[in-house]
């Protein structure tokens, strides 16, 4: 499910997005990360689950990594209405969110912050 959400996040303007790494800031200084750190299938055996998303956002501000990790978070959400997110042509979700966003690291132009939300869609 990161890779549809790595598509999504592109198909909205952002670059230098990658699944289950963050790239060495020498070589790519600003980049968005998308990491899976669990996955629940639903009990009922529909085919569904739930998948647990961080997503990091480095850039050379404080101020930078944080408007675009706040907007991130903000175009990860279903809303009260469980609206239906299109990730791709063939994968959607309903998308919660969960925590964030929160700095993470922050040394002499290298600032990361993340937020993190749940995917509820296909397994």
């Amino acid at each position: 499910m990161q890779v549809e959400l790595k598509a999504y996040l592109e198909s909205h303007g952002h670059t230098n997005v990658f699944c289950d790494v963050m790239p060495d800031p020498s070589k790519i200084p600003d980049c968005i990360a998308v990491f899976k750190y669990n996955h629940i299938p639903d009990g009922d055996n529909c085919g569904s689950g739930r998948h647990y998303i961080q997503v990091q956002v480095r850039r050379a501000t404080y101020q930078a990594a944080q408007n675009v990790c706040r907007g991130i978070f903000a175009l990860l959400n279903s809303g009260e209405n469980e609206r239906i997110i299109d990730l791709t042509d063939t994968v959607w979700a309903h998308i919660k969110q969960r925590k964030g966003p929160l700095l993470l690291n922050r040394e002499a132009g290298n600032h990361t912050f993340y937020c993190e939300v749940v995917l509820w869609g296909d397994n």
